[in-house]
């Protein structure tokens, strides 16, 4: 296969860096460290992380008495704000609210959260619009995974290799996810403790606990630690859930299911779950596509047989959200036995009856080596080229982070995950292992539009297994790759 861009020409400009970030097309290669793990931050006597923050309380207070803007979007499925005015009852806006004071009093600052329209609606605003009317009020804007590659290529933001009082080795950055946020071994983005939506947008698979023993069903959580949870298994319970409720042979709403998603989410749920992926990065940090890949071929047949042969998917419901609303109201009805569904979604289920259970989404076989967690897309606080000091931003986004990591993840994922959406012991023991190996495929998330979206989504959809399909469409999305590369050549090459 053609390689995306022109090697020699990369490594003559962009070799310029010791970080090295190559992603293999087999996930199970790469080792991975999850966001508790770090090379600065240990743990202290009860076992708890124990951040630092390695900036001096003079840089801190070189801001004093300015009021600083962060824009961030106005998100339904996704935690997205940076500042909560009023104290409340939920344990995650409780620390928000609490972060806000502790940045405030620290940095002497008035720090102030500006929420733009809804990404999809018609007054939203692109970083490229801000910058290009040369707006210079924020000092941080949030920005979708789609939308960063073209602000990079456009010149619209700052790379993080580019701000000073960055360290990205602190444990309160997202040390599993930020090797995937490299292209020509330039770290553009980051994510870390105060994206809180890339905790929201984390799949896991949901089961029916009901309908799960009524079926005599092995016990999954066992599975799981024994390493033995894989799609062959899944597959397996998912043929003994279906069923047709009222015998008229034609398979609708009213049958039961094995599983339950949107069709944009099956296919890169199963390739990451079994340790391969769309799109991987070369030894120089280019991103190739992996889609003649002998298991990422196999995966793919996979997934079209145990779903669309076995007739283990609803295929016909009514699409509104990543994980839809009708999927949500049938495996609470007990008409599905899983439910492919975000963290963000899992709260939808809280007043649910029966009881379900949350476990990692299968290995490929019983060899793999571990379980992966799909990271489906995810919002990175960046830099704007506009904004009034890059040393304030990158200062401010240390203290979010740092924050973010002591008091607001541990409300999130120890009092909303652990306390108030799982509903056994067990379940809560399979988010530690959800969480530790998170990975995020540049084709599910920053190519998306063109790969996940523009490819295979419907062609899962159609039931179309035609690689003739994949070949035909390669072209076309390596140009697209192609060119946005080529515009960050000309932007930072010279």
């Amino acid at each position: 296969m053609k390689k995306i861009v022109s090697l020699l020409l990369l490594i003559a400009i962009f070799l310029t860096t010791a970080i090295s970030c190559s992603d293999k097309p087999n996930v199970d290669d790469k080792e991975s460290k999850s966001d508790s793990e770090s090379m600065e931050d240990t743990g202290n006597e009860t076992g708890e992380l124990s951040y630092t923050l390695d900036i001096d309380d003079q840089t801190l207070k070189s801001w004093e008495g300015e009021t600083v803007y962060v824009r961030t979007v106005q998100m339904s499925n996704a935690t997205m704000q940076i500042d909560v005015e009023d104290i409340t009852d939920d344990p995650v806006d409780l620390q928000v609210y609490y972060r806000t004071q502790y940045i405030e009093e620290t940095m002497g600052i008035d720090l102030v959260d500006v929420i733009d329209a809804d990404y999809y609606s018609a007054g939203f605003k692109s970083i490229q619009t801000l910058v290009s009317s040369g707006d210079n009020t924020y000092s941080l804007m949030n920005v979708r995974c789609i939308e960063s590659i073209s602000a990079w290529a456009d010149g619209c933001l700052i790379m993080y290799d580019d701000l000073n009082y960055i360290n990205l080795d602190k444990g309160y950055w997202a040390q599993d996810i930020n090797p995937y946020l490299t292209l020509m071994d330039r770290q553009y983005i980051a994510v870390g403790a105060a994206d809180i939506n890339v905790y929201d947008f984390t799949f896991a698979l949901l089961f029916n606990k009901e309908l799960h023993k009524d079926l005599g069903l092995e016990n999954i959580y066992d599975l799981v630690n024994k390493g033995k949870w894989t799609i062959d298994k899944m597959d397996q319970m998912m043929q003994l859930a279906n069923y047709e409720v009222n015998g008229d042979d034609k398979r609708d709403s009213n049958d039961r299911y094995g599983y339950l998603a949107d069709a944009r989410m099956v296919l890169p749920a199963f390739w990451i779950s079994c340790g391969t992926l769309e799109v991987y990065k070369d030894d120089n940090d280019l991103p190739q596509l992996n889609f003649e890949d002998e298991k990422f071929i196999d995966v793919m047949n996979k997934v079209f047989q145990i779903m669309w042969d076995n007739e283990s998917w609803f295929s016909k419901y009514t699409g509104d959200y990543d994980v839809p609303s009708q999927c949500i109201t049938m495996f609470s009805e007990g008409r599905g036995l899983f439910l492919d569904s975000s963290f963000r979604f899992v709260e939808n289920l809280r007043n649910m009856e029966t009881p379900f259970g949350i476990v990692p989404h299968p290995k490929w076989n019983e060899e793999q080596k571990q379980y992966y967690a799909r990271v489906s897309y995810f919002y990175s606080l960046i830099v704007p080229l506009t904004c009034p000091d890059p040393d304030l931003s990158a200062v401010l986004l240390e203290v979010l982070q740092y924050y973010s990591a002591k008091k607001v993840i541990p409300a999130y994922y120890d009092q909303v995950l652990k306390y108030k959406l799982t509903r056994d012991e067990e379940s809560v023991a399979m988010l530690d292992i959800i969480f530790t190996h998170r990975v995020v495929d540049l084709g599910d998330t920053t190519y998306c539009d063109v790969i996940r979206d523009g490819l295979f989504a419907d062609m899962f959809a159609s039931n179309n297994r035609n690689m003739s399909t994949v070949q035909k469409s390669m072209r076309s999305i390596e140009r697209k790759i192609n060119k946005q590369l080529e515009k960050v050549i000309e932007e930072y090459g010279g």
